[in-house]
């Protein structure tokens, strides 16, 4: 693939070598810049339709394309997750070329913050710039809390608040979470520190749309474990 003096690549053959799953694409300006993201049914389709006369069909999009070298495309494995993570690299580059959402109090959004001492997952209507990880926007709060109820059977992170986390610490029990396996009961301490990050790692794969890094994470951790004759942390 050729590259020109200016750094714009040859766009036709970049396009003609992008998968057709969903995914998420990034324009570029010759600076590596990002200018633009948008999510797609079909990347190698809705890329392609940025080219050529009349292109796209929005009026913004002429003066993106003018200023456009080079597009990358991230394909998580289901849309869902594409939805995610476009409203994330929205947020967190400030591109130009996307219009923000106007009434963004209409839109959920899920924080985690790995620098508390056991992080969860809380709901929130504004992202913010303070270390922690959000993903989203998400328009409807059903399909985010059934996806959320899904997810903690898998990734049990704790979910109460942090009053009643010291409270159930000072009576030294667990809740009734943790009795559904829906919690490892980190306020008890029955869970350590280290075991308990990796399950916030694999939450935060999971909802950026990268179960196949996931899955294959997965894999290694219960293999390793088998060897080692550790069969409960296996299963």
């Amino acid at each position: 693939m050729g590259v020109e003096a200016t750094g714009r690549v040859d766009l036709e053959a970049r396009v003609a070598g992008l998968p057709t799953s969903p995914g998420v694409y990034l324009w570029k300006s010759a600076k590596g810049r990002v200018l633009y993201v948008g999510k797609a049914q079909n990347l190698r389709q809705r890329v392609r339709s940025y080219l050529g006369p009349g292109a796209d069909g929005r009026l913004r999009m002429p003066k993106l394309m003018e200023r456009a070298a080079d597009v990358d495309v991230l394909a998580p494995c289901a849309l869902g997750g594409v939805l995610s993570l476009g409203g994330n690299l929205v947020c967190a580059r400030g591109t130009p070329f996307n219009v923000r959402l106007r009434d963004d109090k209409q839109y959920l959004g899920l924080r985690l913050d790995p620098a508390e001492p056991w992080p969860r997952l809380t709901q929130v209507r504004r992202f913010g710039r303070d270390g922690a990880w959000y993903f989203g926007p998400y328009t409807s709060s059903i399909s985010m809390k059934e996806a959320l109820s899904n997810l903690r059977r898998i990734f049990p992170l704790r979910s109460c608040s942090d009053a009643v986390f010291r409270d159930y610490a000072r009576r030294g029990r667990p809740c009734i979470e943790f009795e559904m396996n829906r919690c490892l009961g980190p306020c008890c301490d029955r869970v350590t520190p280290e075991a308990y990050a990796e399950l916030v790692e694999g939450t935060a794969l999971f909802l950026r749309g990268r179960s196949d890094e996931l899955r294959a994470d997965l894999t290694r951790r219960m293999e390793q474990a088998a060897r080692e004759e550790r069969f409960e942390d296996a299963a």
